[in-house]
């Protein structure tokens, strides 16, 4: 069993960790995973059932984040975000080939949870997988995150 740490309202899998860390200020929390990849939130409503998983592959999953940005690292990395609702994923600084799927998800009360207004930004080597092209930007240069 893997064992899990709640931060902002969020379980991520502990072993997987670098720091993590809260700016009380902007009432944000930053964790930053083993691989270089960075996640910047607000404390997550319980309802969402936000969560990060990471596979024996590497690839993270994110689950019903809301109001997240998300750095990916510059080598190749592979994001799935499910039920995530306005998260910002900044891929494009690096000239390498990150894989993004969005998709929708089952809660545990087995309602669907929408994933909607995400924005991805990509890099032209990068592969997007999502139900629509909307909010997808393409090299998209210097991308500012106001997290």
């Amino acid at each position: 069993m893997i064992e899990v740490e709640i931060i902002g309202g969020a379980a991520f899998p502990k072993n997987c960790l670098a720091k993590a860390y809260a700016n009380p200020e902007a009432n944000k929390y930053t964790v930053e995973f083993k691989d270089g990849t960075v996640i910047i939130f607000p404390n997550q409503p319980d309802e969402r059932e936000a969560e990060a998983k990471v596979t024996f592959e590497g690839r993270i999953d994110f689950y019903g984040f809301m109001d997240a940005a998300i750095i990916d690292t510059p080598k190749g990395d592979v994001y799935r975000l499910l039920g995530c609702s306005n998260v910002m994923v900044k891929a494009d600084d690096a000239k390498d080939n990150d894989w993004i799927q969005v998709t929708d998800r089952r809660l545990s009360t087995g309602k669907i949870q929408k994933s909607h207004n995400n924005n991805i930004y990509l890099n032209k080597d990068d592969i997007y997988i999502g139900p629509n092209t909307q909010n997808i930007e393409i090299e998209s240069g210097e991308t500012d995150i106001n997290a």
